[in-house]
């Protein structure tokens, strides 16, 4: 597993002036050079018609395999290897051997069951506010099902009856929003609504999520829909949770805290105004939680933040501040083995996606790792899943975790906090899960004023 950092022209001639050059870690096709401690882009690849277009990072399939940017990547590197190595070295930076976090097989049937506990107390009422009732029905058979899937991995020691409670108890359907029940409303995008009046509605006081038609139609059948409908339920246990004031997504006190844990971000900026907005949440060893807003520069936590802006999250336990920093650096796997095996692997052109072949070739696009570099921690962020259609749409980017002057180093207890598979679709999450609470309540803020101006 190496990290894309740079590469450099040969110094066999040292009367010729030679460069460093960079990958673009955003776009990776845009090559910046390096000049006077400035970064000078001297190529880059633009979408026609500045129209713009996703490009898979990575497809096991041959079909798909020449049209991804890994494919790319590796071509070039060949090219130049071949044609220009007298003049040109190409140089990765290797990571150090990395630490793999990964989920049992228990602590996914324990963390999958933990919905069912709201859901069981509040039912999902589904609103229909289109005249789609095709669509309105697959959405409720859908929902049926992934309530049920939920509430079947209770653990063992709970009653086995609660599973067949779900027929008549989680999911119902109504006209209107109903204040003790997880809302969720069927509408149409906002294209449909251009003319006519949106029916997308807010409320600040009772969890509400909206799904759009038009993502159900594009769904074929019931089963595509399932992660979409997944997320809705989270997003809406989410808001329950801000309502109720405690966490019942994760369970915290199985990480051992006893202090409460501080989460830090930016929510909102206003260049124009110079206003700025940031929000914490406060999580207690029980896992209650306390969230504020606020524009207070004279906050600790707050001055961190405003240090760099690759600085992303600041996090305090007792007197310890550790702050998350986002880097430059993305990983590449093995290309050579990739190619090799898409090449020569039959019948059909592609890899194997055995767990065991996927970790060697690659490493970097799977599970939670971490490394200790110069008393910092790094970690990057892969898949909970390998993809059922074997696509693979961006790079691992590296993120950085420091402790502040005079502080320790503790962000290693929080890392289960990253192997939650609720925030990102079939994904785990960038930052601490809990950043998606402070999101979520900085809307939550957005609605309560507009609804009391």
């Amino acid at each position: 597993m190496s990290i894309i950092k740079k590469f450099l022209t040969s110094k066999a001639d040292p009367g010729i002036k030679y460069y460093h050059f960079f990958w673009d870690n955003k776009t990776m096709f845009g090559l910046e050079r390096a000049e006077k401690g400035k970064y000078v882009n001297v190529h880059d690849i633009k979408a026609l018609d500045e129209k713009k277009s996703n490009i898979t990072f990575f497809s096991v399939k041959e079909p798909d395999y020449d049209r991804t940017k890994l494919f790319d990547l590796y071509d070039v590197l060949t090219k130049l290897k071949k044609k220009y190595s007298d003049i040109i070295r190409i140089s990765f930076q290797e990571l150090p051997e990395a630490n793999v976090i990964k989920r049992g097989s228990k602590d996914q049937a324990e963390e999958a069951s933990l919905p069912s506990s709201v859901l069981m107390e509040k039912p999902v009422n589904l609103i229909n506010k289109t005249e789609d009732k095709g669509s309105f029905q697959k959405l409720y058979e859908c929902l049926s099902e992934q309530t049920k899937n939920m509430i079947e991995k209770e653990p063992k020691s709970k009653p086995k009856n609660r599973a067949k409670e779900v027929h008549h108890l989680p999911i119902i359907c109504s006209e209107s929003i109903k204040p003790n029940a997880l809302n969720l409303c069927l509408i149409h995008d906002k294209d449909f609504y251009r003319k006519k009046e949106d029916a997308h509605t807010v409320d600040s006081e009772i969890p509400l999520q909206h799904i759009t038609v038009e993502t159900v139609r594009n769904c074929s059948n019931a089963q595509l829909l399932l992660p979409a409908a997944a997320k809705c339920i989270y997003d809406l246990i989410i808001k329950d949770d801000i309502q109720k004031k405690h966490i019942s997504l994760f369970d915290w006190k199985k990480l051992g805290f006893t202090v409460p844990v501080e989460f830090w971000m930016k929510v909102f900026e206003d260049k124009e105004k110079k206003i700025r907005k940031y929000g914490s949440v406060i999580i207690e060893s029980k896992g209650s939680i306390q969230f504020s807003l606020t524009g207070n520069e004279a906050e600790p936590a707050v001055q961190i933040l405003q240090m760099d802006k690759s600085y992303k999250t600041v996090i305090k336990k007792g007197k310890d501040y550790n702050v998350i920093q986002d880097t430059t650096l993305f990983t590449i796997p093995n290309l050579e083995e990739i190619y090799h095996q898409m090449e020569t692997v039959p019948p059909k052109k592609s890899i194997s996606r055995s767990r065991e072949n996927i970790e060697n070739v690659l490493p970097d696009i799977v599970d939670i790792r971490t490394w200790m570099e110069k008393g910092c921690l790094y970690y990057i962020v892969g898949n909970n899943s390998y993809g059922m259609d074997g696509k693979f749409l961006r790079a691992t980017p590296v993120r950085k975790v420091i402790a502040r002057p005079g502080s320790e180093l503790f962000f290693q207890e929080l890392l289960p906090t990253l192997a939650m598979p609720f925030v990102r679709n079939k994904r785990y999450t960038v930052y601490p899960f809990p950043l998606k609470y402070i999101r979520e309540y900085a809307v939550y803020c957005r609605v309560r004023d507009k609804n009391e101006k």
